[in-house]
């Protein structure tokens, strides 16, 4: 069966609070395989106005089963499940268009191209501080974790209810100050 989805990136950087607690972040975008009807598809999917109708999910969630999931395993501890948000619509980038002279007009485009699309997607978590998750003497800031990512979506052309399970060795590092 063709591939319906993929992440673009897994690092996740890790950033000291104020609190001392370490914050967790994987801020990247998720590859939808989606021709031209499928993509009018998710941008049709719109809420309904009428207050007195149930809400409907909108754009890439009227097509996902269920929320997805997430879950990270730093080396030497348990899985734990992360915090996973992404858009419902694709990302979409502004080109200037000449309009009249000294004028221009701003036109949105999908960043996509004839089989796939891409959405925004993060997943986040906190460590407590007093957990040293890069080891002792760890002086690069570098380790690597197992994340585990499952999705279930009904895109057509696929079955209907399908789990995609993605499990990916991440590379978790360092950025920030107070390290």
């Amino acid at each position: 069966m063709k591939k319906a989805i993929e992440l673009a990136d897994t690092t996740f950087r890790a950033y000291k609070t104020g609190n001392g607690d370490i914050a967790l972040h994987l801020r990247t975008y998720l590859m939808v395989y989606a021709n031209a009807d499928f993509l009018a598809k998710i941008r049709n999917a719109r809420p309904s106005l009428n207050l007195y109708e149930p809400e409907k999910p909108a754009g890439l969630s009227a097509f996902m089963k269920e929320h997805p999931r997430c879950w990270l395993q730093l080396p030497g501890r348990k899985q734990r499940e992360c915090e996973l948000s992404y858009s419902c619509y694709p990302a979409s980038r502004s080109i200037q268009r000449p309009s009249r002279p000294g004028w221009v007009t701003l036109e949105t485009q999908d960043i996509a191209d004839e089989e796939s699309t891409i959405f925004y997607c993060s997943a986040k978590m906190t460590v407590r501080g007093d957990e040293d998750i890069f080891g002792d003497g760890n002086v690069s800031g570098l380790i690597i974790a197992n994340m585990k990512m499952v999705f279930e979506i009904n895109f057509p052309g696929h079955a209907p209810g399908q789990t995609i399970v993605m499990r990916r060795k991440v590379a978790v590092t360092r950025r920030g100050r107070g390290w």
